[in-house]
């Protein structure tokens, strides 16, 4: 199976002076995308966001509610909730010795706020926030808090009417509980949830059983405990740090980072390794690696959960191999055992200076996007830019849902595309591609080539 780009990469800022960095991308239930990242160009950093559509084309311009805030913004993250709105969390820098945890839902629509809400705020710093969506019991967000001396990780849950759960207040709670967990520093957390909402898991990265390795929890929608903390990593030597998590099955999840391990790694500094796992903590098979490329430094992944059960790494990568002139982004494809389904990609076009700081997630219709933090505009004068890539794991087979659903072929491949059972528009672009309407009002456009339209059942 073939790992292809779909279309153009494409440069997502029109903002231009100044370091524009730090994105993160998410799907929306229309097909479509949108990508918030910081724009370090005015006195005071600010998050912006831009909404795509399902082709990658812009809908309306950039946005931002900087002039809602007070001091520098940072590291965001973006969820649409189960009403359609945005979570847009950023950690804000208004006191002048602390940092909070700020967020707000948005219009998709307008852009305009629609609830503030300041889900994290102690007398110490908050940082490295993650939220998630649990569809219709609410949202989760999750984040490293230094009011102790070295650092724990909390969660916060809203409900779909944006009232704290969990049982709460803002403060949130830890999530952290073992004694040695306790006793050293907690950070970098992720968060990621099953498909219904049910349950999610939290990993984080641990420094203080042993060098450094992961660790994690699972709860159900309400906070309440499924598994109690355990390790994710199976070999402890060296430092493993920086993990992301993604859902893949009812009672499965897939965690990545990178490891420092010389002996179970790539023998070229740090790797990108992975290992599923049930939900009860136990491992399904045995902890790999997700790099082929394996010179000098793979770091930072990120990891999001495919349509058909599998999942995709990517991460930064500074093999230099192939047609890198410095860091770039790869991406690997896995089916839900595990297993690398196709080659190992270079994710971005432009390739001059670095491409570092990847952000993913899986589109509606089985397609991926992944942005990042391009450095080839920082030599004009212009500062980074975040730029972002479709890619196209399907290999040509593409079905729809039960729900509404745009569907999009591919140019250089003969789809296979199948409609559900909602009011769908299938467009098979280039390549002579076969059609199959369903029971709905579909709408076939099969493009250009020796094309086969079956209208459906109704």
């Amino acid at each position: 199976m073939t790992t292809l780009k779909w279309r153009n990469e494409i440069l997502v800022n029109t903002t231009q002076p100044g370091n524009q960095d730090q994105s993160a991308v998410a799907a929306l239930a229309d097909g479509g995308f949108v990508i918030a990242w910081r724009d370090d160009g005015l006195a005071d950093s600010i998050i912006r966001w831009q909404r795509f559509n399902a082709f990658g084309a812009r809908i309306d311009g950039e946005r931002d509610d900087g002039a809602s805030f007070g001091g520098d913004q940072s590291a965001p993250a973006v969820v649409q909730l189960f009403d359609g709105s945005l979570w847009i969390t950023q950690q804000d820098f208004d006191a002048p010795a602390n940092s909070d945890i700020e967020g707000s839902t948005y219009s998709l629509a307008t852009g305009g706020r629609i609830l503030f809400r300041q889900p994290i705020v102690t007398a110490n710093n908050e940082q490295s926030a993650r939220v998630a969506t649990l569809g219709g019991q609410g949202s989760v967000a999750v984040w490293t808090d230094l009011t102790s001396t070295t650092g724990d990780i909390f969660m916060h849950g809203v409900t779909a009417a944006g009232v704290n759960s969990f049982g709460t207040v803002a403060a949130g709670v830890i999530v952290n509980t073992n004694a040695g967990s306790l006793a050293a520093a907690q950070f970098a957390p992720d968060v990621a949830a099953s498909n219904d909402g049910q349950r999610f898991v939290v990993v984080w990265q641990d420094d203080g059983l042993t060098s450094g390795d992961i660790r994690a929890r699972v709860f159900d929608f309400s906070g309440g405990q499924i598994t109690a903390e355990f390790g994710v990593n199976v070999f402890t030597s060296s430092s493993q740090q920086a993990p992301a998590v993604a859902w893949i099955s009812p009672t499965k999840f897939v965690t990545a980072w990178h490891s420092f391990d010389p002996t179970s790694g790539d023998g070229s500094s740090t790797a990108i390794k992975y290992v599923i796992r049930n939900m009860d903590g136990t491992a399904q098979g045995a902890e790999r690696l997700a790099n082929s490329s394996t010179h000098d430094t793979q770091i930072n992944p990120v990891i999001c959960a495919l349509n058909d059960g599998g999942f995709a790494i990517a991460w930064a990568d500074n093999s230099l191999n192939g047609p890198d002139s410095d860091q770039a982004i790869r991406l690997q494809v896995f089916d839900g055992a595990g297993e690398k389904r196709g080659a190992e990609i270079v994710v971005n076009t432009t390739t001059n200076s670095s491409q570092i700081e990847p952000s993913l997630t899986t589109l509606a219709d089985g397609r991926i996007v992944v942005s990042w933090t391009d450095f080839s505009t920082f030599a004009s004068g212009n500062g980074t830019s975040i730029r972002s890539q479709i890619i196209d794991p399907r290999d040509g087979i593409i079905d729809g849902t039960s729900f509404v659903d745009l569907l999009y072929g591919h140019d250089l491949v003969n789809d296979q595309i199948s409609c559900g059972d909602g009011d769908d528009t299938a467009f098979g672009l280039n390549g002579s591609d076969q059609l199959f309407g369903a029971f709905g009002s579909d709408v076939l456009d099969g493009g250009k080539g020796d094309d086969y339209l079956f209208g459906g059942n109704d």
